[in-house]
């Protein structure tokens, strides 16, 4: 029932890449190969498959937004669920963010913002500056929290020390769609916007990035700044990275599995991971390099 051809086994073999090959008696040979990725579905135990953020709590355990069903939490094996019942009357999550004081905040689509206190929620809507939509969640290194959201007018909302301010910003557009944000070593904050380009906050000021400086697309999905200070920016038309002042472009044609990139993580080996319309991919910084 897991999966062997047949259960009367004879023989068993690792080999040096950890498979154990098995030899049944009347059903032949059989490998048992080491799973690379381990799935969590309804199947087992989750609330929804549908599973729009990821974040870990400060004791390993994971927070999973789900987009209808509220939030999952899987610590050591068990499955918990946070709905309506726990005070979390929106359970369209898009976001998640656990601050420096352990504290979880959860953005929503249509409910505004949410903060978990003991085992319960409780929205959040300081000074009236938090609308219905929050989309994306950042903690910089001073602990303020910034919220991506969807506004009817050019501004960022951000939190510092749980003090609500609004950051204008320097745009012709009536309004925001604040998807994504990073931050490099020196402070300075990266937001990407959905069809509005990217800005850097640094030192009280903030400069546009779009198409005419360098950027293929405007649409940006996500965001990473690797310790080297490379900046990688996932757009719908592919990867593009800004090094030493200058942008680069990668997409299928060269050799990436998808142009849609929506969510950048990185490795200790020098690895780049991508989630895409196709799935999960690796490439290799110093490959993009070359």
């Amino acid at each position: 029932t897991e999966g062997l051809p047949g259960n009367l086994v004879r023989s068993l073999l690792e080999d040096r890449e950890g498979n154990i090959w098995v030899g049944t008696e009347g059903h032949g040979l059989a490998r048992l190969k080491p799973a690379v990725f381990r799935s969590y579905t309804r199947q087992q135990g989750l609330t929804s498959d549908l599973v729009l953020t990821v974040c870990e709590g400060h004791d390993g355990g994971l927070w999973l937004g789900l987009n209808g069903e509220g939030i999952n939490r899987i610590k050591d094996g068990a499955i918990q669920h946070y709905g309506p019942e726990e005070g979390l009357v929106n359970e369209c999550v898009w976001s998640l963010c656990e601050d420096q004081d352990k504290t979880l905040w959860a953005g929503t689509w249509g409910g505004g913002l949410f903060r978990l206190e003991g085992d319960h929620f409780v929205p959040v809507d300081p000074q009236g500056l938090c609308g219905p939509v929050v989309c994306a969640l950042f903690e910089d290194s001073r602990g303020s929290i910034w919220l991506g959201q969807v506004r009817n007018a050019p501004e960022l909302t951000v939190l510092e020390h749980r003090t609500p301010s609004l950051k204008k910003l320097a745009t012709r557009s009536a309004a925001a769609d604040i998807r994504a944000f990073a931050e490099d070593a020196r402070g300075g904050l990266w937001v990407g916007t959905r069809g509005d380009g990217l800005y850097y906050f640094s030192n009280g000021r903030q400069t546009r990035f779009g198409k005419h400086e360098g950027l293929n697309d405007e649409f940006i999905t996500a965001l990473h700044v690797s310790p080297d200070g490379t900046l990688w920016a996932g757009t719908r038309q592919g990867l593009n990275r800004l090094a030493d002042g200058r942008w680069s472009a990668f997409t299928t044609r060269e050799g990436l599995v998808d142009n849609a990139v929506l969510s950048i993580a990185e490795d200790n080996h020098g690895n780049l991971w991508c989630g895409s319309g196709s799935g999960v991919f690796r490439v290799s910084k110093a490959e993009l390099e070359q």
